[in-house]
């Protein structure tokens, strides 16, 4: 009978998730391989056709009726809990894997809070912005102020153009 036993599920400084698959012989086992593979993080994926940004695993919330407490993706996207925050280079070259043609919008929500990030996501907008000249929109719960320490209202002018509050509930 083989297992496998992941040794660093996270991923490591290189990106690179290593497991060892073992063989059980009676009641002992015997590690027989190494194996070694490149973790990708998902930043950017695709639901309906809006194209959005996943730039934090952070949130001060635990809500019970959050996505991110029973699943692990959405839409047409892959694992979203990140690794590692991915830096506003890797963000950036992330667009260039994508028509943004086919996307009506972005939007900075993945699973954690994006204002968690405010200074990457408001760089982002305005690349996007700049670069596509897409509609971008924020799904936050409403703590940006309180978790920047500061009003960043302002600093969205002419960046964001919707802000989308959850008020959901179970």
């Amino acid at each position: 009978q083989r297992e496998r036993e992941e040794e660093m599920g996270q991923g490591g400084q290189d990106g690179v998730c290593v497991w060892r698959e073992r063989e059980r012989k009676g009641g002992t086992a015997d590690y027989v391989e190494v194996k070694r593979r490149r973790i990708t993080m998902e930043i950017l994926y695709k639901v309906h056709n809006n194209l959005y940004v996943n730039l934090t695993n952070k949130c001060p919330y635990s809500c019970t009726f959050c996505l991110r407490q029973t699943m692990d993706r959405i839409g047409e996207s892959g694992r979203l809990w990140l690794e590692r925050e991915p830096s506003y280079d890797e963000v950036i070259a992330e667009f260039e894997k994508f028509n943004m043609d086919e996307y009506e919008e972005v939007v900075f929500c993945g699973f954690g809070e994006p204002t968690e990030r405010f200074d990457v996501l408001i760089k982002v907008a305005e690349y996007v912005k700049k670069t596509y000249g897409k509609k971008t929109r924020i799904n936050t719960n409403g703590v940006g102020n309180l978790v920047n320490g500061r009003d960043i209202v302002p600093e969205m002018e002419g960046l964001i153009d919707t802000i989308s509050i959850s008020l959901n509930n179970p």
